[in-house]
């Protein structure tokens, strides 16, 4: 008898994982990732997400790049410091990421908690922000995981107006 239970994806091999700079033939990619309805709806339409994502990119004080899974283009992250954590419970300074994981064939592989890792290294290392926040609608329970795996916390519920209520994580500069 086979195993009854579905098989899941194999995850991806540590290291197999990388952030690029984002060059401009990366947009009509990303473009194309953020009007597929799953991940439009991630951030509450696709004008949302369009907004957040161009936004960051044509900002010259965000960290935009791609993620880069076993040599495949997988997704897009960013950190911003757009004045959108301010909430109490943040430190004031917080920088706040985005991911979109575009190719499905990355998705729940662990590929965004890698990216996110990365980009935490990266946002500690280069910038004096003294933390980084994320926001999940609370509809997306296995994506609230995942980030949780890349050292997030849960901070409080916010009510976002493209995203609807929403966990806001946070992750705090390690004290050296």
């Amino acid at each position: 008898m086979g195993d009854p239970s579905p098989s899941r994806p194999q995850p991806v091999a540590p290291g197999a994982v990388i952030l690029r700079e984002v060059t401009a033939g990366d947009r009509f990619l990303i473009r194309r990732w953020l009007d597929a309805p799953k991940v439009a709806a991630w951030f509450g339409s696709r004008a949302s997400a369009q907004a957040i994502v161009f936004g960051a990119l044509d900002s010259p004080s965000a960290i935009t790049r791609m993620i880069i899974a076993e040599g495949v283009a997988a997704g897009y992250v960013q950190a911003i410091d757009d004045g959108s954590t301010m909430h109490p419970e943040v430190p004031v300074g917080a920088v706040r990421a985005d991911i979109v994981i575009g190719d499905e064939r990355y998705r729940g592989r662990g590929a965004g908690t890698a990216a996110l890792r990365l980009l935490i290294d990266e946002i500690f290392s280069t910038t004096l922000a003294p933390a980084v926040t994320i926001q999940v609608p609370i509809a997306r329970e296995a994506q609230v995981r995942a980030i949780e795996a890349a050292g997030f916390r849960w901070q409080t519920l916010v009510d976002d107006p493209g995203l609807g209520r929403s966990w806001l994580l946070a992750l705090v500069r390690p004290r050296v």
